[in-house]
């Protein structure tokens, strides 16, 4: 995670495979409801029908930290 915007609910996630980063809206995670600058994510891309651009979906924080 490089980026996240949390009044506005949505970040960028920077590939490990050099690929661009992808568009990420809290509406598509999976057991968390915000993201963190620097969590490692699993997650699958898909292309918005609306925009026909490529987006994070099905986005998973991997081994979830306790958070206070």
């Amino acid at each position: 995670m490089i980026y996240w915007n949390r009044d506005r609910h949505y970040g960028f996630i920077r590939c490990d495979d050099g690929g661009d980063d992808q568009f990420v809206h809290v509406s598509v995670l999976i057991d968390s409801d915000r993201l963190y600058v620097g969590d490692a994510v699993l997650f699958e891309v898909a292309r918005d029908g609306r925009s026909r651009r490529e987006r994070a979906v099905n986005v998973m924080v991997q081994n979830l930290p306790v958070r206070e």
